[in-house]
């Protein structure tokens, strides 16, 4: 009796061997023609497609060998497919498939504005800036922080500390806002975020200028020019307490 033939897998159209994460990857796994039919010229038994211990979430379609898949991390990847006719006839093609992580830049987004009083001072750890960043590489912790510009340091001045967390220093009697612009890097790609550091004014006492000694004889009127300055300019008025402030006639 005949032999049937048993499938063959046709190799001259080879898998693709690169791919990137995230690409879709297909190849059509096929037979020769002259091995899919019966030795008469009769169509030949269903041919059924299977892959042997393949890459999480590749598949492929048990008729058509149809394979599909969309990688998720670098690296090399076996893949053997296989075809069998079940009358006991399986062809088998194994071959790799390198997946390469391109770099992508790294983000930043949502920077909240800040808000100080006049004369804080030095206001510690107000942003921890990985929180507002992220990369598909590189841990946000591990990417470079800096600040690429600030519109007004004469009202507040900011920096990054070792940890990553975003300082700022308030300049004495001085309010108003200053944009501050911050850069994350992972060495090759930035990205920039802006936010609003706004210093609110206090109300902040008047300073009276030094009155001095006067001497002036009994009886006789004594008229003092008084003069002070206010740091918010405010209008200034002047009074004294004449009960506590003079002493009692004898």
């Amino acid at each position: 009796d005949p032999v049937p033939p048993v499938p063959v897998i046709d190799v001259s159209v080879l898998p693709p061997a690169t791919t990137l994460v995230g690409d879709p990857y297909t190849y059509s796994a096929r037979l020769t023609v002259a091995t899919d039919v019966a030795l008469d010229g009769s169509p030949g038994a269903p041919i059924l497609w299977e892959l042997d211990t393949p890459p999480a979430g590749m598949t492929i379609n048990p008729s058509t060998g149809l394979i599909e898949w969309t990688p998720s991390a670098a690296g090399l990847y076996n893949v053997t497919a296989a075809a069998d006719d079940s009358r006991g006839g399986v062809a088998t093609q194994a071959y790799s498939v390198e997946v390469i992580e391109l770099n992508t830049p790294p983000e930043i987004s949502g920077l909240p504005d800040l808000a100080l009083p006049e004369d804080a001072g030095f206001a510690n750890n107000l942003l921890s800036l990985p929180d507002y960043a992220s990369d598909n590489q590189t841990p946000s912790s591990q990417l470079l922080y800096s600040i690429l510009q600030q519109t007004n340091p004469s009202v507040a001045t900011c920096f990054i500390d070792q940890q990553n967390n975003l300082d700022c220093t308030t300049q004495p009697d001085q309010y108003g806002s200053s944009d501050v612009t911050i850069q994350v890097s992972d060495g090759e790609f930035q990205a920039n975020d802006t936010l609003t550091v706004t210093v609110a004014p206090v109300n902040d006492p008047p300073a009276l200028e030094p009155v001095g000694d006067r001497a002036v004889n009994e009886t006789q009127p004594l008229a003092i020019q008084l003069a002070a300055s206010d740091p918010e300019n405010d209008t200034l008025t002047f009074g004294t307490d004449a009960a506590s402030a003079l002493p009692s006639p004898p």
